[in-house]
């Protein structure tokens, strides 16, 4: 396999991974009440928050 071919499989594994991502659990919010949180852990939470716009 030459250097193309390995870039290219990298990049397609990252493709597939990334829909599983969006599924992780995001634990330390003292379930759920936000309590010793970061202002902006909501908002930083998000879809966008997270993957920005791609």
């Amino acid at each position: 396999m030459g250097y193309r071919a390995q870039v290219e499989k990298g990049i397609d594994l990252v493709k597939n991974v990334r829909p599983h991502m969006q599924e992780l659990a995001l634990g330390g919010t003292a379930t759920v009440t936000g309590l010793n949180t970061h202002p902006e852990f909501p908002e930083r939470m998000t879809h966008q928050g997270i993957l920005g716009d791609n």
